[in-house]
């Protein structure tokens, strides 16, 4: 059969034109795709954060920090199994902490603190996995890019979505739409403080550059109720600085706190008479922590910051704060130190 050349000019700009519709259609759904729009993709909420704290004080681009590493650039990082005649999509890979655990180094230094301390999640205990809270929207997006995770909406796992408030103990309806559940629930907050950044810039992370701890826990407000905080501290160049910011530390407990672990407390006391909580300290050739709840106000904390010499930590006594910044958390008002330098009668007769 015979084809005339009109024919096959025909065919070949019809060919064509499929092509270029296809990959037309392809790119757009891959630049509008969910995930490449999500802050596991972006990492965008790291820079913001960071834009608007730390880097007043460093002045270093975000870009020069190194942080990319962390941003997931393709699907493959949770979804590709190796297999011996090459790679297939798995969930298997997605559901394991560890796939997780690779990026989120808070969450690794928490579970490490956790077991030193003795602290169980309970959670984690009864063999539960990053993913049986956190599930498609939290990890891939819903399609609209949020500040940070912080952000309504961001994160969508709420513990109400899988407990009820139980109305038969007191803490709950007296507290009812005033604290949020990690307020009483999550046993400490993990901070690493005193970075030095200089130190940082040099070795990249390596051991030394800061202190963790897990020897308190921070309240802040945050979307109008008390909830659980962190804190971060850096030095640069003979200044300091501080972020204070709204944290879930996955360390939860079954039994919440008492009304004497905030109540009253000897923190409550410091911050009311003036003096404040010496959060960090050096006692000795040792560098000590607070322990306990404490309410953080505007000027209730007293931070102290050291540099490492010869191995040691040694007090800075010259370092200057150049600020403080609250990433969506703030401290707590007056009014609410006021409440909780209160002993209520029902509270003195509980354990």
């Amino acid at each position: 059969m015979k084809v005339c050349k009109r024919e096959i000019l025909g065919f070949i700009v019809m060919l064509l034109f499929t092509l270029v519709f296809v990959s037309t259609v392809f790119s757009k759904q891959s630049s509008s795709c969910f995930f490449y729009n999500s802050l596991h993709h972006t990492g965008i909420g790291m820079k913001n954060g960071y834009d608007e704290g730390f880097k007043k004080v460093l002045k270093i681009p975000y870009e020069k920090l190194g942080c990319e590493h962390c941003h997931v650039k393709t699907c493959d990082t949770c979804h590709a199994e190796k297999t011996h005649s090459g790679y297939k999509y798995t969930l298997k890979t997605a559901k394991n902490p560890k796939t997780c655990l690779k990026c989120h180094a808070r969450a690794y230094l928490t579970m490490v603190m956790a077991k030193k301390l003795g602290l169980k999640d309970v959670h984690f205990s009864k063999g539960m996995v990053c993913t049986d809270c956190h599930k498609g929207k939290d990890v891939h997006g819903n399609g609209v890019l949020p500040k940070s995770m912080m952000e309504e909406g961001a994160i969508q796992i709420r513990c109400e979505t899988c407990h009820d408030p139980d109305p038969r103990i007191p803490e709950h309806t007296v507290h009812h739409g005033k604290l949020g559940c990690t307020a009483c629930h999550v046993a400490t907050s993990v901070a690493c403080v005193n970075c030095h950044f200089e130190r940082f810039m040099k070795t990249h992370k390596k051991r030394g550059n800061f202190i963790p701890t897990a020897s308190w826990l921070l309240l802040v407000n945050y979307k109008g109720k008390v909830v659980a905080g962190t804190a971060m501290s850096i030095v640069y160049k003979g200044k300091a600085y501080l972020t204070y910011a709204p944290y879930f530390t996955h360390i939860v407990m079954k039994k919440g706190r008492t009304c004497r672990d905030c109540h009253a407390n000897k923190a409550v006391k410091l911050i009311a008479s003036g003096k404040g909580v010496p959060i960090i300290k050096m006692e000795g050739s040792r560098i000590t922590f607070w322990r306990g709840v404490i309410p953080l106000t505007k000027k209730g904390v007293r931070w102290e910051f050291f540099d490492k010499k010869c191995g040691r930590w040694v007090k800075m006594e010259k370092v200057k704060l150049s600020g403080v910044h609250w990433w969506y958390a703030k401290p707590l008002t007056s009014s609410q130190l006021k409440a909780l330098e209160q002993v209520e009668e029902g509270c003195k007769l509980r354990p």
